[in-house]
């Protein structure tokens, strides 16, 4: 009796988490459509960075640098500059 119990509990938690996964998305999709939204782009990742950085800030007192060429340097710098 009672692992019925455990598995109908389980199913509403699975339902749950997927409904708010649709509500929240749904609710989120709009923001790329405003008009005020301005996109940065280079030829590249580096020309990217260069634009995003040039959009951004006028000055910094700290600067992060990482290599572009792996993904996991992203996670670590992002994480990194946080802490300065």
């Amino acid at each position: 009796m009672e692992k019925k119990g455990v598995v109908g509990m389980k199913r509403k938690l699975i339902i749950l988490v997927l409904a708010l996964v649709v509500v929240l998305t749904g609710t989120f999709t709009g923001f790329a459509d405003q008009e005020d939204v301005v996109r940065l782009a280079g030829e590249n990742r580096y020309q990217t960075a260069v634009e995003i950085s040039k959009a951004g800030w006028d000055h910094s007192e700290r600067v992060v640098l990482a290599r572009g060429d792996g993904l996991c340097r992203c996670f670590g710098g992002g994480t990194f500059s946080l802490r300065l």
